[in-house]
């Protein structure tokens, strides 16, 4: 059994939305009784439902831990990441990590999921600073930290496509995806509504069910009787895909078993004559575990392939790619992994083979996202798959993209998305919706981003998030994630992430000119980078360390309680205190790791087009210690950033420090440039250590970048 698995049943998430069989709270009831009733609809799957009756629990007893902790849980099943994230960060400040431990965890994905990438990096970076690789959480976490710091690489991987979000003919405030082309002119989505139309009894029930449409006059027309016969069987039925001929058709039937527990199985059939076959199961299910989101490539006379999701035993991480090869007498009947190229420990999804440009595509929460599931690609050379590739901006953004379709002739398609955009009832990325996409697109259409991609400079707009992982931690249960729809915005110039305009300092773009990015990067100058008092390795009169910075930088977040705790000795005003050192953290510290990710992504750059480059590096310290240990503790400092180029993505530095062609000046002081009116005195500790303006002289800084002849 894998250790991460972000989602602990695939098709109770994208087949059944119970979120919305809902009844409103009552009122004048005690914390007991709204606990209880939050507590069965929890168990029950019903997160919507649950995260009401545990707020008004809170409102009555707003220290209790455990419904907060449900609550916040509820909150982010629920894809309200926005709201999980202040409900996570209050039981952070109440728990302080005695109880639940994986509260900060949870908070750094939530803000991952909504765009907000450096607060997202601080406090992942602080929750694995406390915890060994061995601990599950922490492995995420560390995970999450290097795909944050190849997030501008995403997103200035843009595509000049147009994104349309489908009219309420098509979408609903229900939950709708899975869209593929009927020739030139149809269209068939699944979508998941209730029996009885705009009902929210508690007794009412949701079906997945087909959906065709016909395009009539650059508008979608319901053709109600073309899936009748599939709709009728009386189950789930849903991810319908049709095969090169036009007549095979593939799609998913699931059904609850008396567990509760869903299971879903693909089945085969034909429309022919205006009718359809009875549907045949494939002999490749199990009834152990599920088999959805069938994908079919056949060319010419060639023995076709069956792509599907699963989570059958051999899986990598909880859903992987399996494909099955048509034996002589046309059926699948051996189901192979597609390997850990595409597959991981976390869940790839809704394969789908474009046959127009040979690409195998899917999804995935593992690979290098930006936030939730993106969307990604891969071609076979040979037997062997290469290396994913995010499909990058506009079709995917921080929260779920999902359900990538291409049309005949490989320029326009379909995906789902639960973006902000999308049609809901409750909850503004509760579901998904479909969206077209088309190739090519008029590029005055779409605001050009400005090039510096910096991570403190996303909008809010552009946020993220997808439905919260499972894993399997010592304080929460395993628990089946609902709907998580994704929504793409109607155009590109309203929903997609742009980038705010840089500061008024910085020095304008000129393309004619060679050294572009040295100018970015001077703009970032001087990079501070900061350091706990005697860090790194104390105690010791060495000048060298195997502590890089990355990892100086994690331990040093993860003292922010401590810091306050210090801190806020010195006033009476106890969360004035607290709120400055806050402000330190994230405008010093965290700014300053930020600020040399951005660094080192344009020094790469610069490098990998053949510039010989200097960088210089001056170490400071506190008045602390005596100046020759000091002088010994700055050079310290200087290597750990020194080893932080060497460890930079997955060592990508090391052959140019090698070769001469990258060069580190180092300066360090002693306390000579320390400011006099910082404490001295070790018996001071509150002072001499804990204090802004001694934490602020203990740093190094990339003071200067040229380019060497």
């Amino acid at each position: 059994m894998p250790f991460v698995r972000y989602f602990s049943n695939m098709e109770r998430q994208i087949l059944f939305l119970f979120l919305f069989c809902l009844t409103s709270v009552s009122f004048g009831q005690s914390f007991k009784q709204y606990e209880k009733k939050g507590n069965e609809a929890y168990d029950a799957g019903d997160h919507y439902k649950a995260s009401k009756y545990f707020k008004k629990a809170l409102e009555l007893k707003k220290l209790d831990t455990e419904t907060y902790f449900k609550y916040a849980t509820s909150l982010r099943l629920f894809n309200d990441y926005k709201n999980a994230a202040t409900a996570y960060k209050e039981l952070l400040r109440l728990d302080n990590y005695r109880k639940y431990p994986s509260a900060e965890y949870w908070l750094g994905i939530m803000n991952k999921y909504t765009g907000n990438y450096d607060i997202a990096y601080r406090h992942l970076s602080n929750f694995s600073g406390r915890y060994e690789l061995r601990n599950l959480f922490a492995k995420s976490a560390r995970h999450e930290i290097e795909n944050i710091e190849q997030i501008e690489e995403l997103l200035a991987d843009t595509a000049d496509v147009g994104i349309e979000h489908l009219n309420r003919k098509v979408n609903t405030k229900w939950s709708d995806f899975a869209a593929t082309s009927m020739g030139d002119s149809m269209l068939q989505i699944s979508s998941l509504r209730p029996d009885k139309k705009d009902s929210l009894s508690d007794n009412n029930l949701f079906r997945s069910r087909f959906y065709a449409y016909e395009k009539r006059k650059k508008s979608w027309d319901y053709s109600a009787d073309f899936f009748s016969a599939l709709n009728d069987l009386g189950k789930d039925v849903a991810n319908g895909t049709f095969g090169p001929d036009g007549e095979e058709f593939y799609f998913t039937v699931c059904d609850e078993n008396e567990f509760g527990e869903i299971h879903c199985k693909i089945f085969k059939t034909y429309y022919r004559n205006k009718r359809w076959d009875k549907p045949r199961e494939l002999a490749i299910n199990l009834p152990c575990c599920t088999s959805t989101h069938p994908s079919i490539e056949r060319n010419g006379d060639d023995p076709a392939t069956l792509y599907f999701a699963s989570d059958r035993a051999g899986s990598v991480g909880g859903m992987d790619i399996w494909y099955s090869v048509e034996d002589k007498n046309g059926n699948f009947t051996v189901a192979n992994n597609l390997g850990e190229q595409i597959n991981t420990i976390g869940d790839e999804i809704t394969p789908f083979y474009d046959i127009e440009n040979q690409n195998l595509v899917f999804s995935s929460n593992w690979h290098m996202n930006l936030g939730g599931y993106d969307i990604f690609y891969s071609q076979i050379d040979g037997e062997k798959w290469s290396e994913p590739i995010n499909l990058g901006v506009p079709f995917n953004t921080s929260y779920n993209d999902i359900y990538f379709s291409v049309d005949k002739g490989g320029m326009s398609g379909y995906l789902s998305s639960n973006r902000p955009g999308s049609f809901f009832l409750k909850g503004e990325t509760c579901c998904n919706d479909v969206y077209s996409w088309k190739l090519p697109f008029d590029s005055t259409l779409i605001e050009e981003p400005p090039t510096d991609t910096g991570l403190t400079a996303l909008i809010d707009s552009f946020q993220k998030d997808t439905a919260g992982y499972s894993i399997f931690p010592t304080d929460t249960p395993l628990i089946a994630v609902t709907d998580t729809q994704t929504t793409i915005t109607s155009t590109p110039t309203t929903k997609q992430p742009i980038i705010p305009e840089k500061p008024s300092n910085t020095i304008p773009d000129d393309p004619d000119a060679p050294d572009d990015n040295i100018n970015r990067m001077k703009t970032l100058l001087p990079v501070t980078l900061y350091f706990h008092n005697d860090e790194p390795e104390c105690c010791t009169m060495k000048e060298t360390t195997n502590i890089d910075y990355k990892t100086s930088y994690q331990d040093y977040a993860s003292r922010m309680p401590e810091y306050i705790k210090q801190y806020s000795k010195l006033f009476s005003d106890k969360e004035q205190a607290k709120s400055e050192m806050e402000a330190f953290f994230e405008t010093e510290v965290d700014k300053g790791m930020i600020d040399l990710i951005r660094f080192s992504s344009l020094l790469q750059a610069e490098l990998e087009s053949g510039k010989k480059i200097s960088v210089t590096i001056e170490g400071y310290c506190s008045p602390l210690a005596v100046n020759p240990y000091n002088i010994n503790l700055a050079k310290r400092r200087i290597v750990s950033l020194k080893d932080y180029f060497n460890k930079f993505r997955k060592g990508i530095f090391k052959g140019y420090l090698a070769s001469g062609q990258l060069i580190i000046e180092e300066k360090p002081f002693g306390e000579e440039r320390a400011d006099s009116a910082v404490s001295d005195d070790p018996s001071d500790v509150v002072n001499s250590i804990y204090h802004i303006e001694a934490a602020l002289e203990r740093k190094v800084e990339i003071i200067a970048v040229d380019v060497r002849k």
